[in-house]
């Protein structure tokens, strides 16, 4: 069983799909009508051209003067061949085509005629029509004016000339389909007229008599210009897929088809002396009114029925309405709607209960975002201008004096490649917020809280610094003060390591750049040697964290500490080169070199016992590098080595 809903969506997938297969239809309805029109008028050529021959070899059936009918004008046949000609070139030629000028003029010449032949007969005069193309000698005697096309015939030409000749000109179909359809109702005036039988004992006969093949040469042209641009103006409205198109279908056709047949019958029943003209015109009438009053009562069933089936639907999209109003209405999340203009036309329960409104009823307000600073206002005009969905996060909202934070999306409707509105959702995101900034001003606090450790570390090594200075003044030897010495710069390198770090922007990692140019600039200037000692530093601009950089600034200070005392004996100068280097894995390269006297070869470096050589080795261990010695014009230790990554520590 299905429940409420699920059968609401289903009923709302089946009007869809109703709805798109008679739109489809539709569609097909149009794309025959303008194949028909097409056909119409190279019938209508045809038909014109036999015409012409019937006149031109004395053809009766041609001309259509056989079984008491009247013959078509040779006149009235070539115009209507011009206008056949005209409307198969609009069908066939392509923009700024040759054809399109010659289906202008074709369009003019008729319209013309038309109106040169009514004009003959409202002055009374003869313009030169009647024997414009074909002297017609063989005529029968009874005819008023040999040549010249009957008044309703002139009046047929005038309205397909107009309508051709709006095509061409502007395809106003708000003017072209409606004097189509008066041709068209005049030509079947002369087709009714044919088939009823038109006895000329009246002189208004002779100017109103038509011949059977122009009023169907006149349908058919008529037709073809109604159906040329089926998808627009009456008959728009006339193939829709909407109850009015399919009502005015049956109608329409239905009707005519009627009243024509019981005229038909009650004709040829007077014809036949079946029973007299009173009595045929009764039965017509009475009749018809069956017919019509037939028509009605099953337009008011299928209209009833309509009507019942679009409560149903409408009913459904109701309910479907509500269904989708109690979700958003349920939803923690503030929503609202503004349209083109920029005013909200809908917000939930929840945007209320966020933007302190309370019961604020939106149609007594000229509401445009209250409360909403303009950082908002920025983020929508973004959205507005993008035409894309626009993010905004922990925006200040004032209410009553109290502020909150609230973040959420934008997103625009488009309409035509035009912003049409849009749909706005708000989280309240005041707790987050608060939580941000508590957990911020607790950062802060341990970052204060490690600077003033690092700034006291420095300090106590600075104290073990002077310690181990005015120690060394007690020492007896110089290899005491020697060691003291090493001692105290070791230290040394260790405090300028937390004073960086003290003075950093960051507490976590140190510009070794800086650390090791004033590393070596103070290991320099605290050996006052008798030598020219150069300093050559040329570093990367990396940042170290501090497992890194202490071992790296013990061991610079241990190989130019080395170099300070043994690399220069018996020269007066000489360079000490620092470098660092990176490539693009992350591996590193330390270079502590100088162009002294070299190390000798009788010293091992991996089984040194020299204090600063093992410590060294020690601290290359630590940071998992290779060292390696080059004792070409100098001495160099490269040391490679990478980063030490340790564990977060909370």
């Amino acid at each position: 069983m299905l429940n409420d809903n699920q059968e609401n969506r289903l009923s709302s997938r089946l009007i869809d799909k109703k709805l798109e297969n008679d739109f489809k239809e539709c569609e097909r309805r149009v794309s025959i009508l303008k194949r028909i029109s097409l056909i119409f008028a190279f019938v209508a050529i045809i038909f014109s051209f036999l015409i012409l021959l019937g006149w031109i070899f004395n053809i009766p059936f041609f001309r259509g003067d056989i079984l008491g009918f009247y013959a078509s004008k040779f006149n009235t046949a070539l115009t209507f061949l011009l206008a056949g000609v005209s409307i198969y070139l609009l069908h066939v030629f392509k923009a700024k085509s040759i054809l399109k000028s010659v289906s202008s003029v074709l369009s003019v010449l008729v319209l013309l005629i038309g109106i040169l032949t009514l004009l003959e007969y409202i002055l009374g005069i003869n313009l030169g029509m009647d024997q414009l193309f074909y002297s017609q000698s063989f005529l029968a005697g009874n005819e008023l004016f040999i040549g010249r096309p009957k008044i309703s015939s002139a009046l047929i030409l005038i309205f397909i000339g107009l309508s051709l000749s709006l095509l061409n000109f502007t395809k106003d179909n708000k003017i072209v389909q409606p004097t189509a359809i008066i041709s068209g109702f005049l030509a079947f005036y002369g087709f009714i007229i044919n088939i009823y039988g038109i006895q000329l004992n009246h002189i208004g006969d002779f100017y109103f008599q038509m011949g059977i093949y122009t009023s169907l040469i006149g349908i058919l042209l008529s037709s073809s210009i109604l159906f040329y641009q089926a998808d627009e103006g009456i008959m728009q409205t006339i193939i829709s897929p909407y109850i009015g198109g399919k009502l005015s279908r049956i109608l329409i056709f239905g009707s005519i088809a009627a009243v024509f047949g019981v005229g038909l019958i009650t004709r040829l029943g007077e014809d036949f002396q079946i029973f007299s003209q009173p009595v045929g015109t009764g039965i017509m009438v009475v009749t018809s009114s069956i017919i019509l009053f037939m028509l009605i009562f099953w337009t008011a069933q299928k209209i009833n029925k309509l009507d019942k089936y679009q409560q149903k639907a409408l009913k459904t999209i109701n309910e479907l309405e509500k269904f989708y109003e109690r979700i958003i209405e349920s939803l923690n999340e503030g929503i609202f709607v503004t349209n083109k203009d920029d005013e909200v036309i809908y917000f939930n329960a929840a945007l209320k209960h966020i933007n302190g409104l309370g019961d604020f009823e939106l149609k007594n307000v000229n509401y445009k975002f209250p409360h909403l600073e303009d950082n908002f206002l920025e983020y929508y005009s973004k959205a507005k201008n993008s035409l894309q969905p626009t993010y905004f996060e922990t925006l200040p909202l004032n209410t009553g004096g109290e502020t909150f934070y609230f973040t959420g999306w934008i997103l625009p409707e488009v309409k035509d490649g035009k912003f049409n509105g849009s749909i706005l959702t708000i989280v309240d995101d005041t707790s987050r917020k608060f939580a941000s900034d508590k957990v911020e001003t607790s950062l802060k606090e341990k970052e204060t809280l490690l600077r003033e450790i690092h700034h006291r570390v420095k300090n106590n090594l600075q104290i073990i610094s002077s310690l181990l200075n005015l120690q060394s003044s007690y020492a007896r030897d110089d290899r005491d003060k020697e060691l003291f010495y090493n001692t105290q710069n070791r230290v040394k390198s260790m405090a300028l390591i937390h004073s960086k770090l003290y003075q950093s922007d960051t507490i976590s990692t140190v510009n070794f750049k800086e650390y090791a140019t004033t590393l070596a600039e103070d290991l320099l200037s605290s050996y006052q040697t008798a030598n020219n000692i150069t300093l050559k530093i040329s570093i990367d601009d990396v940042f170290f964290n501090l497992e890194t950089a202490i071992p790296c600034g013990l061991i610079i200070t241990e190989l130019m500490t080395n170099s300070l005392k043994y690399a220069f004996k018996d020269k007066k100068s000489g360079t000490i080169t620092i470098n660092l280097s990176g490539d693009d894995e992350k591996n590193l390269t330390l270079v502590i070199g100088d162009n002294g006297i070299g190390l000798p070869e009788s010293v091992n470096f991996d089984t040194t016992d020299t204090l600063g050589l093992e410590l060294v080795n020690m601290l290359v261990k630590q940071i998992e590098g290779m060292v390696e010695i080059d004792r070409h014009h100098g001495t160099s230790f490269i040391i490679k080595f990478k980063q030490l990554h340790y564990p977060q520590r909370t």
